[in-house]
């Protein structure tokens, strides 16, 4: 299992709301989520969740990206 699937998972889960403190694969190719209490509310995201959608990669893309121009910005005002 990838560490990319793991982050890519985190982040869905995240920006649904959840405030998780982390995710780790379970052998068997499940999913679990700290703190356990909001295992049953990330459930059905862990279920619907694809690790191998492009939109996850255009993420990462965009948010670099982003990073790279915020860091110009900074470079050039100095």
């Amino acid at each position: 299992m990838a560490i990319n699937a793991v982050a890519r998972l985190a982040r869905a889960l995240q920006a649904s709301g959840l405030a998780i403190e982390g995710v780790s694969p379970l052998p068997g190719g499940g999913w679990k989520v700290w703190p356990d209490t909001l295992q049953s509310a990330a459930q059905p995201i862990i279920d619907a969740f694809n690790e191998t959608d492009p939109a996850h990669e255009t993420a990462e893309l965009d948010g670099e990206i982003a990073a790279r121009l915020d860091n110009e910005r900074i470079f050039s005002a100095i």
